[in-house]
């Protein structure tokens, strides 16, 4: 009996000594810390999508005139293209009411990517626990996302596309190693920045 009560003693020991030397609260590990280091990664986050290609005399696309292209006169009927008959086929431009929602102001040398929402991290789903790897402590972790800031245009614009369903408010899964430095969790990405 007595040697029982010792080992569950040493244990109970052992286990508060374990605890007193963690490293501090950016070691910590819950869907709440990974929240919110993703929520901080994600605060600039956009949504955006490519269009047409790389302007040539300031035209991104061409199309036959015969066949219309609903996501690019979604965008003429925005201000955000212009369409204009040459010859046999459309050609689509780029409009000075565009250059706002390019991602990060990108100039117009090459393929415009269109920014559209802002992305906001909703939730965890998982995670697995931290390892070491390669010096560093990693967690693989699940989250979903939703749109947020919506521009009045996007759905009009991406309709067919597997951007509509995010933005008509269906969440969308994501993944990512998170690190931990010594400021606290961080996705690898940003490591390789």
């Amino acid at each position: 009996m007595r040697t029982k009560s010792l080992g569950i003693v040493s244990a109970s020991l052992l286990s508060l000594l374990a605890l007193s030397c963690s490293d501090g609260p950016e070691d910590e590990v819950s869907d709440d810390v990974f929240l919110q280091a993703l929520r901080d990664s994600y605060v600039d986050r956009k949504a955006c999508s490519q269009i047409g290609t790389r302007p040539r005399d300031g035209v991104i696309a061409q199309v036959p005139s015969i066949r219309s292209n609903p996501q690019l006169d979604a965008l003429v009927d925005a201000g955000l293209l212009t369409r204009r008959q040459d010859g046999i086929g459309l050609n689509y431009s780029l409009t000075d009411a565009i250059r706002p929602y390019l991602k990060n102001g990108q100039s117009l040398e090459g393929a415009p990517s269109l920014c559209f929402a802002d992305i906001e991290v909703t939730g965890i789903d998982s995670f697995t626990e931290p390892t070491e790897t390669f010096g560093s402590t990693v967690s693989n972790v699940r989250f979903t996302t939703a749109l947020t800031n919506i521009e009045p245009w996007a759905a009009n614009v991406f309709a067919g596309t597997d951007y509509l369903p995010w933005i008509q408010g269906e969440p969308r899964e994501g993944a990512t190693d998170l690190i931990l430095t010594s400021s606290g969790w961080i996705p690898q990405s940003e490591l390789q920045k």
